[in-house]
């Protein structure tokens, strides 16, 4: 598909669907939904913020509730019925949603508005031609062209995109593209090309997998005290992840009547684990950076098979003191290094 007709592809799709997409607001690309006139920020390196808040807002009413003759009476929050296409997905932040899904959609638990959400939204994915020098996706089983959870996958070949249905969601949009064709031979070497390319530029080398072997060995460890020493705790690392989940669950009651509220939370923050009872089982910095780093790199691996990491890059390039999530992981993985190296005979 031209460049040129991107707008029509949005007016197109308007139609028949409610398109969120990435624009540019006050210096800052995040996703949002297009107005009539508004027209998507597709060339760009990846958005402030992930588009997992789409699914899993960063409050969300569950529902609401009264008491009404000595009753109480329920009412789910009401949510859009119109479909709606999410575009501009880079394929990162496409494959957090497939590990969030492992969190909200189990066989034996499903998170209603969440599933509802993910039933009624297709995918379009935009392959990462450029990656960042913090992304490290090639590390932890992504890639730039990567096609996990997504449906409809768009590469920037310059003149114009190139447009792969993944999914029969996917295939269902392709009639709302004008001026469609099948790309010449010359068209599909480059895009081999721009894949080689993308793919060559993103870090390999972490070592994740021995990271998660190590990670119990160290747990009680000083290494937690170092690490923890730099962090402030300020959480941008959470609230930036497209694969964090933490949450919080509060009451807003006025009378008889009330909501209850899903917000975002985050377990670098001491409140997150302080109990009624007045007792934290995670009191210090270097109890809640160990959960953080434990989590993503060995519990999720134990329970899902994946490491809740994708490599995106965002904590890296925004922590405001330099905390980055490589480094740790090649520590974690050198004090496996040092533990296995046999000790000195004694003198």
């Amino acid at each position: 598909m031209d460049k040129g007709s991107i707008s029509d592809f949005i007016r197109n799709l308007q139609k028949q669907y409610t398109v969120v997409a990435p624009v540019r607001r006050r210096d800052l690309i995040l996703f949002d939904e297009l107005g009539s006139s508004d027209t998507p920020t597709l060339e760009f390196a990846n958005s402030k913020l992930p588009p997992k808040g789409f699914f899993f807002p960063r409050s969300e009413t569950l529902f609401r509730f009264s008491a009404k003759s000595g009753k109480m009476e329920l009412t789910p929050a009401q949510t859009k019925s119109k479909p709606a296409v999410l575009m501009g997905v880079r394929p990162c932040d496409a494959r957090s949603l497939v590990l969030l899904d492992k969190v909200f959609m189990t066989e034996k638990y499903t998170d209603t508005p969440y599933s509802r959400k993910r039933a009624n939204t297709t995918v379009v994915g935009m392959a990462c031609t450029d990656p960042r020098t913090t992304c490290f996706c090639g590390s932890v089983g992504g890639d730039p062209f990567d096609a996990s959870g997504i449906d409809l996958l768009m590469t920037d070949v310059g003149h114009g995109y190139f447009m792969e249905a993944l999914t029969q969601k996917g295939e269902k949009l392709l009639p709302h593209a004008p001026k469609t064709r099948s790309p010449t031979r010359e068209e599909l070497q480059k895009q081999g090309w721009i894949k080689s390319k993308a793919r060559a530029a993103v870090e390999r080398e972490l070592p994740v997998e021995q990271a998660e072997t190590n990670l119990e060995n160290i747990y009680e460890d000083d290494f937690w005290d170092r690490v923890a020493a730099k962090c402030l705790g300020c959480g941008v690392c959470t609230y930036l992840c497209p694969t964090c989940h933490c949450f919080d669950i509060t009451d807003d009651i006025l009378d008889s009547n009330g909501v209850r509220v899903r917000s975002w939370d985050s377990c670098v923050y001491p409140l997150f684990t302080l109990q009624a009872s007045g007792h934290n089982p995670r009191k210090s910095g270097k109890e809640r950076m160990r959960q953080r780093v434990m989590h993503k790199f060995n519990y999720t691996v134990k329970n899902n098979d994946a490491a809740f990491c994708v490599g995106c890059g965002r904590c890296v390039q925004d922590c405001p003191v330099n905390l980055d999530i490589r480094e740790v992981i090649k520590a974690v993985a050198s004090q496996r290094r040092a533990a296995l190296q046999p000790k000195e005979a004694p003198t």
